[in-house]
């Protein structure tokens, strides 16, 4: 009996141990459980601040290089409007801005955009504006090099000098405006943080309080210590918990239990070290308390009922059976969704070559239902001469590995009503239960080959109207080279007349030869103005629509001289219209990035439409002799009118006049204004628009104007000519 109780006093002593250890080994896990919980939620916090300040980056970027605000805080530009707009909309698109400010390097505000509590966006008056260079943001913002950013200190938002109430959490974020490899401004967002705290360390079941070096709570559950400095009896973190913490606030390292449901942790917020403190809603000595609670329930059960585990076990197998059996269901509804749904059609096949699955894109493209394709061989979708091979495709790729997998293809397939369809086919393999399936991605490229087409045709158009604008330039040198052939033809004459009354020296015939080699030079320089005419299509390339005027006037002078019509080129300069310049260097302002061979067709086709139009009037005026070329250069564009006063375009086709093949005359062709449109848009990326003209004296003389208007690339030296 004796031995009985000792054996009875040992396993009670055993079974206390395993208690004890079993309940100190529970405590360290609930607490290091308790930790990694609060780590983890520390490293979401500060994913949730980094984030925050990556998504800011950009827009600092974007508004510190904006050319707007660059030349409005460097004062080559007075014109703010431009740059409020900008601000505007930007704090419009961003709810979490609050303000949007340029400072120039005083401090003053030169532009600000507020967004009101109530949601309101409003531009602050010029006679509202303040100066900032006494805030302590301003002067850390001031000292960034280009291409720098930073964030303020988070603080409370402070109007006229006073804290703003109800208090405001905000955040400042500052990078500085270079003009000219110079800083001349700061660029300030004031954001609203109250919201962005609200949700700030909510992912795990805790509070989060924020404490800044001093050891003022920044953030606190109850309003009465949240922004406690600021509070009508400032107090600290110390107050709080009744006892000297500034060895954590001061020097913030590691973690630090407060208490039995509190952590603090260092958390560089902003740029700036402070403390976050995580209040547990769960205390661990509560959670210890339960998990021994359940340690002895389970040990009392497992003694008493052994069978419960293993029934249980059993239970939960086939419930995850069941959840199994349901995902997995789901899986494959998932799958037919989005096989089902994907644009391009999806053929399955086995090494039979015989139909396995399609997609509902098959079936749409090729016109069959499902019943009548599954199980077909998959050469009734291919059409002869490859139809009849199709099968000894497949098997040589099962013999000999020829490459045919993940090889993107170019073919004709055939549709259930017989006609072939132009397709892009990618076939891939699988393998499923040790048998080969062959899967075939099918594009259909039907509308691709139509836009192919129309963009060959739409070239061809092109080339015939550079043919016609080459026809108008040949013309021009036949009446360009009639003067110079005539003077060596007069030449020739007189010196056989010298030769025959004997008046034939060596100087006489030396002079002689020098005429007709400057005529001869003459008609070289004109064949070379026409072959260097429409070389370099379009490439974009640095020229001056001035020079490009000039150019086509020198090529077509004669043309038009012959029918007595005159081109008259002005240019807006100054403010005024004038007479373009036609010697010394050329005015920058109409030199631009384009297709300068493009232009030239272009405006051919156009001068060539005007003086048509003229020859067409019964009886014209001298004015009417007329063809007016005007420039116009702004810093966006520039604008070519080709001008004339031949009568107009009728109200009832004017709407027509850029069609292809439309045409009132009984030659034409109806490819010039449609070309030269088509032009306009591609590759030039301009416009080309027909407007109503009327004479300067204004008589009744109506005439045209075809206004392109060419826009500027990066790089045009208008603003420079400005300066």
């Amino acid at each position: 009996m004796r031995r009985h109780w000792i054996v009875l006093g040992v396993g009670a002593v055993l079974a206390c141990v395993v208690f004890f250890i079993g309940s100190a080994l529970i405590a360290k896990d609930v607490k290091q459980i308790t930790l990694e919980m609060v780590l983890l939620q520390h490293k979401i916090t500060e994913r949730q601040i980094e984030r925050f300040k990556l998504s800011q980056a950009p827009l600092l970027s974007m508004l510190t290089g904006h050319p707007d605000v660059g030349q409005f805080a460097s004062r080559v530009m007075d014109d703010e409007t431009g740059v409020t707009d900008l601000f505007f909309h930007t704090v419009k698109a961003n709810p979490v801005i609050m303000q949007l400010r340029l400072l120039d390097l005083q401090g003053n505000e030169q532009i600000r955009v507020d967004r009101l509590r109530n949601g309101e966006v409003t531009v602050i008056d010029d006679n509202a504006l303040q100066n900032k260079a006494h805030r302590d943001y301003f002067q850390t913002f001031s000292r960034l090099k280009q291409g720098e950013w930073e964030f303020s200190d988070f603080d409370l938002n402070i109007e006229q000098k006073k804290i703003e109430m109800p208090f405001n959490p905000t955040l400042r974020a500052g990078m500085p405006v270079q003009c000219e490899g110079e800083i001349c401004g700061l660029i300030i967002i004031n954001y609203y943080m109250e919201d962005w705290l609200h949700n700030l360390g909510t992912v795990v079941d805790s509070r989060l309080l924020l404490v800044d070096r001093d050891g003022y709570f920044l953030l606190h559950p109850e309003q009465d210590w949240a922004w406690s400095r600021y509070t009508e009896r400032p107090r600290k973190m110390d107050d709080f918990y009744g006892r000297d913490l500034s060895s954590l606030y001061l020097t913030p390292q590691g973690h630090a239990w407060i208490d039995d449901s509190t952590v603090a942790l260092p958390l560089y917020f902003f740029d700036q070290e402070i403390l976050a403190v995580y209040r547990l809603n769960r205390s661990p000595n509560l959670l210890y308390r339960e998990k021994i609670l359940e340690f002895s329930v389970i040990m009392l059960l497992a003694l008493v009922l052994v069978l419960v585990p293993v029934f249980w076990l059993i239970h939960d197998t086939m419930r995850q059976m069941r959840q199994e059996k349901k995902l997995a269901q789901n899986s494959r509804d998932y799958l037919d969704t989005v096989f089902n749904h994907t644009f391009d059609a999806i053929i399955v096949i086995n090494a039979q070559a015989s139909i396995q699955r399609v997609n509902n894109a098959a079936l749409t493209l090729f016109g069959y239902s499902r019943e009548e394709l599954c199980g077909e061989n998959v050469n009734i979708l291919v059409p002869e001469p490859y139809k009849s091979r199709h099968d000894s495709y497949v098997q040589n790729y099962k013999s000999t590995g020829r490459m045919i997998i993940n090889a993107d293809r170019d073919i004709s397939a055939l549709h259930a009503d017989g006609h072939k369809i132009p397709v892009s086919i990618a076939i891939t393999q699988m393998w499923l239960d040790e048998e080969l399936y062959f899967i075939g991605t099918i594009r259909d490229l039907s509308n691709v080959k139509e836009l192919e087409e129309r963009s060959r045709k739409q070239e061809m158009m092109i080339q015939q109207g550079k043919l016609a604008a080459m026809g108008e330039m040949l013309g021009a040198i036949a009446h360009q080279w009639r003067q110079p052939l005539n003077s060596i033809g007069l030449i020739i004459q007189d010196l056989a007349s010298a030769y025959k009354h004997d008046d034939l020296d060596g100087d006489y015939f030396r002079q002689s030869q020098q005429e007709m080699l400057q005529q001869l030079h003459y008609m070289s320089d004109t064949i070379d103005e026409f072959r260097n005419f429409f070389t370099q299509g379009k490439k974009v390339q640095a020229c001056n629509l001035l020079a490009v005027l000039q150019e086509i006037t020198q090529l077509y002078w004669a043309q038009l001289k012959a029918h007595g019509i005159s081109v008259r080129h002005r240019c807006y300069l100054d403010g005024e219209l004038r007479p373009c310049p036609t010697d010394g260097d050329l005015p920058s302002e109409f030199a631009l990035q384009s297709c300068p061979a493009e232009i030239k067709q272009l405006l051919l086709n156009l001068i060539a439409n005007a003086k048509e139009a003229i020859e067409k009037l019964a009886n014209p005026t001298q004015k009417q002799y007329c063809i007016e070329v005007q420039l116009t250069a702004t810093e966006n564009e520039i604008t070519i009118d080709v001008c004339d006063l031949a009568g107009g375009v009728s109200s009832e086709i004017r709407s027509r006049i850029f069609e292809p093949y439309f045409t009132t005359k009984k030659m034409g062709t109806g490819l010039g204004l449609y070309i030269a449109k088509t032009l306009s848009t591609n590759p030039l990326h301009g416009t080309l628009v027909y407007l109503d003209r009327v004479a300067e004296d204004g008589d009744d003389v109506v005439g045209s104007i075809f206004r392109l208007s060419l826009p500027r690339y990066p790089g045009d030296v208008f603003g420079d000519a400005q300066k």
